[in-house]
């Protein structure tokens, strides 16, 4: 929990259901985004962040991403990022631009890292 980068086992996990035919993989729990990355060729999201949760002591636990997905057949055609701030501990509520770009830099800064790791960086 709360860390930006996903264990191991998460990451091997969501690559086997990859190659048992999933055409996407969402991952959840640690009460923080984690970020993404494409595995032969198909998305996989770790930890959208939150969306309703009642702990208020960081940014980081009081925001996430609600997922857009649009399928075309078995493949996924578009995958978009609407960011929500969690307020008085249960009201999620759409991000500002602002928001939505902070958050979205520490989504990104995430995925960064795990490819990193995975580079042996």
């Amino acid at each position: 929990e709360y860390v930006g980068v996903p264990p191991r086992w998460a990451v091997n996990g969501a690559r086997a259901a990859i190659d048992a035919g999933a055409a996407l993989v969402v991952t959840n729990h640690p009460h923080v985004i984690q970020g993404m990355e494409l595995y032969k060729g198909r998305p996989i999201v770790y930890s959208p962040g939150n969306f309703i949760l009642d702990q208020m002591w960081g940014v980081e636990v009081r925001s996430g991403c609600a997922l857009d997905v649009t399928f075309r057949g078995r493949d996924v055609a578009r995958l978009r990022f609407h960011g929500v701030e969690i307020e008085e501990f249960h009201r999620p509520r759409p991000m500002t631009a602002g928001e939505q770009a902070n958050l979205m830099d520490r989504f990104w800064a995430n995925s960064d890292r795990l490819a990193a790791r995975d580079r042996g960086e």
